[in-house]
């Protein structure tokens, strides 16, 4: 009987895919060469018989394993060919994504520079704010009433930006009448009356009463608007006049007076003029 190895050879079957070569001869081809192998070696028909089968069913698995490793290829293929297209998909993807990138840097650095510039604009703006903060608070501070009109006392004087009002016996004043003097007005309907504040002239009294009596009329308006406003001193008329001419307990007129009564009412007459100053400093009412 012959071994196996005497009657077969190995089986070159081969398949042709683009990876590698498998070369495939078709059964009959196979099957013919076998037979004729047998014819050369003495066998019983009962060995040949079996030794057919064997050899059958080899070539039947080899075909079957030749047909799913074919199988096997084209799907290999098929995953490749679109695996490649997912990776173009992919490298098109990482391009766009690539130009996505650049294009956000590229507006990420001007955002920033225009951040820096309004950060810049800001503190500029801040630093004008804080100036302008502290230069208005200083304002608010500031009494340019008080600065023009500096009204204080020395002594029994009362004193306006250093100017000395009144005259007493024992102190010796220079009075000069030269120069600009203020007057005050007396309107009556259409009649209008102008007294000259002017020392030792006629109608000098009636100036410090028309001054007087503007006064009170000023304090009167401050009191009405504001209850716990009151000036230091009273303003009052005399028994024989019309109107105010005494203020506290001294007369303003200097005809009828003396000169230290008279140097008494024009102290008074500066604080109450400083008081009715500093209210109306104080609050934002109409005065008109």
């Amino acid at each position: 009987m012959l071994s196996r190895s005497q009657v077969t050879q190995p089986l070159n079957n081969q398949v042709s895919s683009e990876h590698g070569t498998i070369d495939a001869n078709n059964d009959d081809r196979q099957r013919a060469s076998i037979s004729y192998r047998l014819k050369n070696h003495p066998m019983c028909q009962g060995c040949t018989d079996m030794l057919l089968d064997s050899l059958g069913k080899q070539l039947s698995d080899a075909s079957k394993e030749r047909d799913s490793a074919i199988k096997t290829l084209k799907e290999i293929e098929s995953e490749r060919d679109t695996l490649k297209k997912e990776l173009a998909a992919l490298e098109e993807g990482a391009r766009e994504l690539d130009k996505l990138e650049e294009s956000y840097w590229q507006e990420f650095n001007d955002f920033h520079i225009q951040l820096q510039t309004f950060q810049n604009e800001r503190d500029s703006v801040n630093l004008k704010y804080d100036h302008d903060a502290r230069l208005f608070e200083k304002l608010q501070r500031t009494n340019v009433y008080n600065d023009t009109f500096c009204i204080s006392h020395d002594g029994h004087f009362g004193t306006i930006n250093g100017f000395i009002l009144g005259r007493l016996p024992e102190v010796t004043l220079s009075i000069n009448p030269v120069g600009f003097f203020s007057k005050t007005e007396h309107i009556d309907g259409e009649k209008k009356n102008t007294y000259e504040l002017l020392f030792l002239n006629r109608r000098f009294d009636h100036a410090m009463v028309a001054f007087l009596n503007c006064l009170q009329q000023l304090g009167d308006y401050a009191e009405r608007q504001e209850n716990n406003f009151k000036l230091p001193y009273r303003l009052c008329a005399d028994d024989k006049f019309i109107y105010v001419d005494k203020i506290g307990d001294a007369s303003i007129r200097l005809q009828f007076g003396q000169f230290k009564t008279w140097t008494k009412a024009l102290k008074y007459t500066l604080t109450d003029t400083k008081w009715i100053l500093a209210y109306a400093l104080s609050t934002s009412h109409d005065w008109g």
